[in-house]
C-alpha cells in the first residue's frame, strides 16, 4: 500500500487540524523539529500520512507540505 505523507507546517496533526482520513499521524517533539526518512531535519509540527493523494486545496486549507 502506498503511503502519501505531509509535514503539518503551521499546527500539530491532531484530528481537526488535518483533513479527515489519516492512517497514521506523528507529532514532532517540543522544538518543531522532525528528522525525514533520508535524516534530514524538517521544521515542522509533526506528519500525517494518507493512503491518497491530498489536493492543492487540502494542503493549502490545513497548512500541509508534501514530503518530497
Amino acid at each position: 500500500m502506498k503511503r502519501y505523507r505531509y509535514w503539518c507546517i503551521e499546527e500539530s496533526p491532531v484530528p481537526g487540524n488535518v483533513p479527515p482520513g489519516a492512517i497514521r499521524m506523528e507529532a514532532a517533539d517540543e522544538d518543531g523539529e522532525m528528522t525525514d526518512e533520508e535524516g534530514h531535519i524538517i521544521e515542522a509540527w509533526g506528519f500525517v500520512e494518507y493512503e491518497r493523494p491530498l489536493t492543492e486545496q487540502e494542503m493549502d486549507r490545513f497548512g500541509l507540505e508534501e514530503s518530497r
